[in-house]
């Protein structure tokens, strides 16, 4: 996302180093910061719904539904009140493949669609 406006830290876990169970390939996390923690979540939710709607050509309400099963919220920093932090965890095991196509700035000017890639594996 080259050129982005990303108004929060984001990061990638490297795989390797589990954080659950369910955790094989790390995880893109998405953080909110400020004095009310509901806030801050509410934040680095619609953060990763705006990730996943632009990197995995879903839909807001895609992103949104797959939010609600799939990323975990956690308190990253209460010590430096008022500025709270929450991040949220996006397990990235979830997709098939390991990464979303990068958009180079020749794509974002095409016209066409960019193609789904948000197919999700089942849960056995």
């Amino acid at each position: 996302m080259k050129g982005a406006n990303t108004p929060e830290l984001r990061f990638i876990t490297p795989p390797g180093k589990k954080l659950t169970v369910t955790d094989e390939k790390g995880y893109f996390v998405t953080t909110a910061h400020g004095p009310d923690l509901f806030q801050d979540a509410q934040r680095a939710i619609r953060y990763m719904i705006n990730y996943l709607a632009s990197e995995y050509n879903m839909t807001r309400e895609q992103a949104y539904c797959l939010c609600g099963a799939t990323v975990d919220l956690k308190i990253s920093e209460i010590v430096d009140a008022p500025n709270w932090i929450v991040s949220a965890y996006l397990p990235l095991s979830i997709f098939k493949g390991s990464k979303p196509a990068a958009k180079s700035a020749s794509r974002s000017k095409s016209t066409k669609p960019l193609p789904k890639r948000a197919i999700i594996k089942r849960r056995k």
